[in-house]
């Protein structure tokens, strides 16, 4: 029996995909063409008309920023915060999760509650200046690692998936004489790897994208992260000035060989690559953990 499709339904299914086809190209052709300018001679770039494709392919943009110490060593930041940093929130989130997941844990509700209150309400970015600087973690590798341990949205999301699993597995591992400890890092975190990875994926593209702790917190250029450093280029509209920042030859600068947009726009892929590249491999995980922990089975 075949099913007739009235002309409203027809209406409604083309209507619908012309409009997921224009908010698709509407979401991907800024960055297509932030690529195309990015390896494309800056002084061609000038002349206009390039859209989805470099029309003068070239990589002197990509050497421009790379030989500049800045580069570098935010690159070195980033790697190290995205990396340390993704790797403690995860252990100290499932640690809490962990315990509270245990309904007989004395004050539960109490302490849920009271780590919800920092979520709720901020303190103000001034009283936050003062604790860390009081913490002496300005000017800090660790003031983009030790204040982002904690995450409510995580400890609950964590949670919620280890009230999922059978009690009778830890049951039995604490008859076979195991403590806490082991049960979680040896049981229930194998069994938990869809949500973990969920949160790692989470904690790594925050950190990697986070620009607002080396902003305000870090006046060192040597401990900025590339985000911070992508940050101050967009806000240059000053040609000499972004020459200056990535010392960039003068000569090179008279005869255009680049120019500060298409310099901009090579900052800009070197920053958001990484996490494109890196996400469609960790998709399933975080569909499946998205899913699992937030609706307890």
């Amino acid at each position: 029996m075949r099913y007739k499709i009235s002309v409203s339904e027809v209406a409604f299914n083309i209507f619908s995909y012309l409009l997921l086809i224009i908010l698709s190209i509407s979401a991907v052709y800024p960055f297509l063409n932030s690529i195309a300018l990015a390896f494309n001679q800056g002084n061609d770039s000038l002349r206009g008309g390039i859209y989805f494709w470099p029309r003068l392919a070239t990589l002197e943009n990509f050497k421009a920023i790379f030989s500049n110490n800045d580069i570098l060593n935010g690159t070195y930041v980033s790697v190290f915060k995205t990396v340390v940093g993704t790797l403690l929130h995860v252990s100290v989130t499932a640690a809490c999760a962990f315990s509270l997941s245990k309904r007989y844990l004395p004050g539960n509700k109490l302490l849920t509650a009271y780590l919800l209150i920092p979520t709720l309400f901020g303190g103000g970015i001034v009283p936050y200046y003062i604790l860390l600087r009081s913490l002496h973690l300005t000017n800090s590798i660790w003031v983009y690692i030790l204040p982002s341990l904690f995450s409510f949205f995580n400890i609950l999301i964590i949670r919620t998936y280890f009230e999922s699993l059978p009690a009778e597995i830890e049951e039995a591992a604490i008859i076979e004489g195991c403590n806490y400890f082991t049960i979680l890092i040896r049981i229930i975190m194998p069994l938990s790897l869809p949500v973990i990875a969920t949160v790692a994926l989470f904690t790594a593209v925050g950190q990697w994208n986070d620009w607002f702790a080396g902003y305000f917190f870090v006046s060192r250029n040597e401990l900025q992260p590339l985000s911070t450093i992508l940050v101050n280029f967009l806000k240059e509209n000053d040609t000499s000035s972004i020459f200056d920042k990535l010392g960039v030859n003068s000569a090179h600068s008279i005869t255009r060989t680049y120019t500060s947009e298409s310099l901009k726009m090579a900052v800009l892929v070197v920053v958001t690559m990484p996490i494109l590249v890196t996400y469609p491999f960790l998709q399933k995980y975080f569909l499946k953990g998205v899913l699992i922990g937030s609706v307890k089975g």
